[in-house]
């Protein structure tokens, strides 16, 4: 498939916007948002509060992953990159479609049949509440995105 020039700039331009707007969410929750709830001495208050959060960010990583999903398909098929995939030199391609597939299923299908709050639930049990186990989450998401965005930026400039 032959994309043309000025369509696959266009994508990369769309594929690192969308990166920003999704892995930087991301640390701003893990980073910013959580450790702030701990703040809170209300338990009422931090659960409207994350509520709110949670409402107001859903659509906009949702809508960013799908952006980034399409442009990466774009991407893919523009430069010949299908043929990259599974080769151990470009293993970082294969962690971010890993990576994408794992979000797509948190966001898509375990948070709103509800089976994400279960599996938190289960997993944390009574260690920990329900909203630090979510940071722990996220702080283990994002560094996993940040590792694999460092390594995949640095092999397209031959430094890995």
């Amino acid at each position: 498939m032959s994309i043309a020039r000025e369509w696959l700039g266009i994508a990369i331009a769309i594929h690192v916007l969308s990166l920003i707007w999704w892995i930087g969410g991301l640390a701003f929750l893990a980073a910013v948002e959580f450790p702030a709830l701990q703040n809170l001495s209300d338990e009422s208050k931090r659960t409207e509060h994350f509520r709110q959060i949670e409402i107001r960010s859903r659509t906009q990583v949702r809508l960013a992953l799908i952006f980034s999903g399409l442009s990466g398909v774009i991407l893919l098929a523009g430069l010949g990159g299908w043929s990259w995939l599974g080769k151990m030199n470009f293993w970082w391609l294969d962690a971010m479609i890993v990576y994408w597939l794992a979000f797509a299923l948190l966001l898509f299908v375990l948070e709103p049949t509800g089976t994400l709050e279960r599996i938190i639930a289960y997993r944390c049990g009574k260690s920990m509440t329900g909203r630090q186990c979510l940071h722990r989450l996220h702080v283990t998401l994002l560094v996993i995105g940040l590792m694999i965005i460092a390594v995949g930026a640095a092999s397209t400039h031959k430094f890995v």
